[in-house]
């Protein structure tokens, strides 16, 4: 199961069935897509409400008021690094994660991050 922390609540969400990953796919290959040029904040944001999408899928099931539209409304970027580990908890608990085959969004580089010569 993959843990989320968020609003003050803790869930256990189960690995995603083919049904269910039916409906995270198109948010998943926008996140990838997203990872492997965008760093921009528009890029960032599209992929939180990209991955928000996806967790709500488990999240419904415990409690339906988590929906998309719930989340997107009620949670914060503080919250995006504990969603990003469970994104990808529970994308490999359902058999998706091999060699770059899912990505989860990166967040904004902190600033004065420079790269080693």
């Amino acid at each position: 199961m993959a843990k989320l922390t968020i609003l003050g609540r803790d869930f256990d969400i189960a690995p995603y069935k083919l049904g269910d990953l039916r409906k995270a796919a198109p948010f998943i290959d926008a996140i990838q897509k997203r990872s492997e040029g965008g760093t921009g904040l528009v890029d960032v944001l599209d992929s939180a409400f990209d991955l928000l999408n996806v967790m709500s899928i488990g999240l419904v099931r415990i409690d339906p008021e988590l929906t998309p539209d719930y989340l997107e409304a009620n949670v914060g970027m503080d919250d995006f690094v504990a969603m990003q580990a469970s994104f990808l908890d529970v994308t490999k608990e359902s058999g998706l994660k091999s060699a770059g085959e899912v990505k989860a969004p990166v967040a904004a580089k902190p600033a004065g991050a420079s790269k080693k010569a």
